[in-house]
């Protein structure tokens, strides 16, 4: 379960910020969790916590997951807005 967990955490944390960032800022944005992930790991064990690399990779599952998901539905979603925020034709 704790694998679940930092897959969804890195995931909604990407998918969160991924609503400020397009392009190459959101690609930023996944290597920059990816990395974070990472290197957390690497200092739990200063801490007293174990490392854990398959906690590495359902952080980075997670984001990657969630990136994808970012680039389907920006997509989607921007054309529902557009269309949503269109303004009614004036009746004559």
């Amino acid at each position: 379960m704790d694998k679940v967990h930092h897959f969804l955490s890195y995931g909604v944390l990407m998918l969160w910020f991924s609503q400020l960032f397009h392009g190459k800022q959101r690609l930023l944005l996944l290597m920059s969790l990816i990395t974070m992930g990472i290197l957390i790991e690497f200092i739990q064990p200063y801490t007293g916590r174990m490392f854990d690399p398959f906690d590495m990779l359902a952080n980075s599952a997670g984001a990657l997951v969630a990136w994808l998901l970012s680039l389907i539905g920006a997509d989607f979603l921007s054309h529902w807005f557009k269309k949503k925020a269109t303004p009614p034709s004036k009746l004559e």
